[in-house]
């Protein structure tokens, strides 16, 4: 009697190892995917600008970086995301106006950059030209998260992005509910002084507030010495500068 349960319970035990090795090899595997990502509290959600009228005469080049990430498990090897440009949605001529860069995910990482090197072309000094990215599918990854706004704390992703490359100023997206705060209205005139103070051209609202609050002051107190020297500052609106 002994000997006939030893055996039920070494067949019971051998049947339910078998099920857990069957269950191991049924284990599903999703395939890999990659999106742009979309930082919350961020200010470029579709789409990024880059203008050379904030920049040097002497900057002819420039390379942007977007960054992307992973869905899935990360691999132990590096692997590479195929990027596509939609033809009917883009005016931006390449090699012209842009180059892309390979876009690379390393070994054991969640995250990557597209690097997009931009010229200062003839075409670009003429208008504003535009490239709509979008997500191709190759042997190491297929598109990933096609529209997930951010909202609150939550970041999100999307299979498809637009880049505006310009030779002329840009409203930033983010003056009328961030920086109107710190620099007053906005006015194509204050903006390049503004660039001209600083030296920045971009003012993402991600940067601790106390920079903000410093660059203000930089520029109030350039504003005092060119009106010391040349009167009050006057934009396109016929309205004098002014940060207070």
């Amino acid at each position: 009697m002994k000997k006939n349960l030893i055996y039920i319970l070494l067949f019971g035990f051998l049947i339910g190892f078998g099920a857990c090795k069957k269950s191991e090899l049924q284990t599903y595997k999703d395939i890999s995917r990659i999106y742009f990502y979309r930082q919350y509290g961020g200010i470029n959600f579709d789409s990024s600008t880059y203008s050379f009228a904030v920049r040097p005469d002497s900057v002819t080049r420039d390379t942007m970086w977007l960054p992307m990430r992973i869905m899935g498990i990360a691999s132990n090897t590096e692997r590479t995301a195929k990027i596509d440009v939609v033809a009917d949605s883009s005016t931006a001529i390449a090699p012209d106006d842009y180059e892309l860069l390979p876009v690379k995910v390393a070994a054991n990482s969640y995250t990557t950059l597209l690097g997009i090197v931009v010229h200062r072309s003839s075409n670009v000094q003429k208008k504003e030209v535009r490239i709509r990215l979008a997500i191709g599918t190759n042997t190491d990854f297929s598109p990933g998260v096609a529209n997930a706004y951010p909202g609150g704390q939550t970041a999100g992703g999307t299979a498809s992005y637009l880049v505006k490359i310009n030779n002329t100023v840009t409203k930033p997206g983010n003056w009328d509910d961030w920086l109107v705060y710190f620099f007053g209205d906005y006015s194509e005139v204050k903006y390049r002084f503004v660039i001209q103070v600083t030296g920045q051209a971009d003012f993402p609202d991600t940067l601790p507030i106390g920079i903000f609050s410093v660059y203000q002051s930089m520029c109030q107190e350039a504003l005092d010495q060119y009106m010391q020297d040349n009167g009050p500052l006057i934009d396109e609106n016929g309205k004098e500068v002014s940060f207070y």
